[in-house]
């Protein structure tokens, strides 16, 4: 389950931080093929969710990819202006780069049904590239989204940043999704950051709660917090997602919950398992509660 969420490489930092020959270099070893398209998310992996201009320092390293290869981006940009602004800096980046970067985003497909994790906006950009999937490399902050949309389509490699700006992040992506990915994250032993849920887990627990907590307790307690919230996604809100025709939506949280669940059964080992499980559905109750609130006020 977990081998169709994992990346092919965790960076240890932001997408500024990457050396694009180095990186280039590291996937054709593991892959064998050259990487003749690199495609990127935008928010939170390039700039801010609200930034108006991209840092020099990340389009720094977007030309050093166009030194290499075609480029584009893949967003899940819904509405009509966060569209034109993914074709304003893909723009941008195409005065940087000389080349013709081209984008897909999320409403020009057709709203909320074709968004990453979903193939299909991968699939598109690859034929706007030009290129055939296996040769493209997709760079994104999130594990859930744009990562598991890449492995879905066959690319070359996913490649899972740390977000720029998490502090910009919705409230669904703070509080539920990055979590869950931190848990997926442990359980499959991969290097890099991972961020600090102190502030989830105290909502949870009592504002007293992270300095309760040893560090591989604080760290154990973050993968179940991801398996109670994920759980409580799936039972509260699938329904709506799948009427709403977000099926691709519904199969990551699948796969993310029968991950999260046998690493938990598996770190805790057999004679702790039963208070494992207690503690999980009580973290549970209490992640369904958030998740309302949350749902409430968008």
């Amino acid at each position: 389950m977990l081998e169709l969420v994992r990346p092919t490489i965790y960076t240890d930092g932001q997408f500024k931080d990457i050396d694009p020959e180095r990186l280039l270099r590291q996937v054709e070893s593991l892959t064998g093929q050259r990487t003749l398209g690199v495609s990127f998310d935008l928010d939170s992996t390039i700039l801010a969710q609200n930034e108006l201009e991209i840092p020099a320092e990340s389009m720094e390293v977007i030309v050093g990819f166009g030194r290499f290869a075609r480029l584009g981006v893949n967003s899940n940009a819904g509405g009509e202006a966060r569209s034109d602004r993914v074709e304003a800096k893909t723009a941008d980046m195409s005065e940087a780069t000389n080349q013709e970067v081209v984008s897909v985003t999320s409403h020009e497909l057709g709203g909320w049904r074709y968004r990453k994790p979903s193939r299909r906006p991968s699939d598109v950009l690859a034929h706007k590239m030009g290129l055939p999937s296996g040769s493209i490399i997709h760079i994104d902050d999130q594990l859930l989204k744009g990562g598991l949309g890449a492995n879905r389509a066959g690319y070359q490699a996913s490649i899972l940043v740390d977000p720029c700006a998490p502090e910009d992040d919705p409230r669904g992506v703070r509080y539920v999704q990055r979590p869950i990915e931190t848990g997926l994250i442990y359980l499959m032993g991969l290097s890099g950051g991972t961020p600090d849920y102190s502030e989830v887990l105290g909502s949870l627990n009592g504002a007293d709660a992270p300095s309760r907590v040893t560090a591989e307790g604080y760290r154990n307690a973050k993968l179940l917090y991801g398996a109670a919230a994920i759980g409580a996604a799936m039972l509260g809100r699938a329904k709506v997602s799948f009427a709403e025709g977000r099926r691709p939506a519904g199969m990551a949280g699948l796969v993310a919950a029968a991950g999260l669940l046998e690493g938990a059964v598996k770190m805790r080992g057999h004679e702790r398992r039963q208070k494992t499980y207690e503690r999980l559905l009580e973290m549970s109750q209490a992640a369904a509660d958030l998740s309302g609130d949350v749902s409430a006020k968008r």
